[in-house]
């Protein structure tokens, strides 16, 4: 007789989606794009930040809050 077939294993659980770059303590990189002035969020490492001008006042970025 065959030997019967194991139980399939379940699917792993995806990932938590990350919150919105423009939410409150959205997790963000440190000078990466930003879209909202005055968003802010915090790094992977919890340094505070904030959406704003870059130095050439051209495109909004994470810096430092």
């Amino acid at each position: 007789a065959p030997a019967p077939k194991p139980a399939p294993k379940p699917a792993p659980k995806p990932a938590p989606k990350p919150e919105s770059s423009s939410g409150s303590g959205a997790v963000v990189h440190p000078g990466a794009f930003c879209s909202s002035a005055g968003a802010v969020g915090v790094t992977s490492a919890g340094t505070a930040m904030s959406c704003k001008l870059d130095s050439k006042g051209e495109r909004l970025r994470w810096s430092k809050a």
